[in-house]
């Protein structure tokens, strides 16, 4: 009886492991997700002493204090082009925005781009949102390294995929204008690198 009661105990032990394995392979880095394995919306203290933001970001991140300010001012006063943005069709269109929180570009030019994306109705899945440090010995990476194979020179860049392929991107700054530069990129397919 007493090893039948513990063969029994050792298969529920194995059944809820499995369960338990197969339940956590279900969770996805998705930043719009409640279950990420990966931190989001990470923030670490800089070399220089300033809290910045690492790794993935979801919407939530521009309403923590340190990054509020900026990211509502260039939000809000941000005027888009609706007319240009007509133009655009966002089918197969995904986005990949490579920023640092330290940085000024970004500060400036990401809160316009999701501006902009708000106007389009990009949903979340369709946009992927990463921090990179600027440490020294972490300089222009993440904690996952996200930007492995994207050749990231400059912040931000903001990578424009059509049915996950690149077509394009802006490099820290838009040649015309963030709506013109999507409407080059994606009617002609041109990359635009500054």
């Amino acid at each position: 009886m007493k090893n039948h009661l513990h063969m029994i105990i050792g298969r529920g032990l194995l059944l809820f492991s499995a369960i338990f394995l197969l339940w956590n392979c279900q969770t996805t880095n998705d930043p719009s997700s409640n279950s990420n394995v990966f931190p989001v919306n990470q923030e670490i203290t800089s070399e220089e002493g300033e809290l910045i933001l690492v790794g993935q970001l979801n919407r939530e991140a521009w309403q923590m204090e340190t990054y509020k300010a900026w990211f509502d001012e260039e939000y809000e006063n941000y005027v888009v082009n609706e007319e240009i943005l007509s133009q655009l069709n966002l089918k197969g269109v995904s986005f990949k925005v490579f920023l640092g929180t330290w940085c000024s570009d970004s500060q400036r030019e990401v809160p316009r781009f999701l501006k902009i994306t708000d106007q389009m109705g990009v949903k979340a899945k369709q946009l992927q949102i990463i921090a990179l440090d600027n440490h020294t010995d972490r300089y222009k990476q993440s904690p996952q390294h996200e930007e492995e194979g994207w050749n990231i020179e400059y912040v931000p860049t903001i990578i424009v995929l059509k049915d996950g392929r690149e077509v394009g991107r802006i490099v820290e700054m838009p040649e015309l204008s963030l709506e013109e530069d999507l409407v080059r990129i994606l009617e002609q397919g041109e990359k635009i690198i500054l």
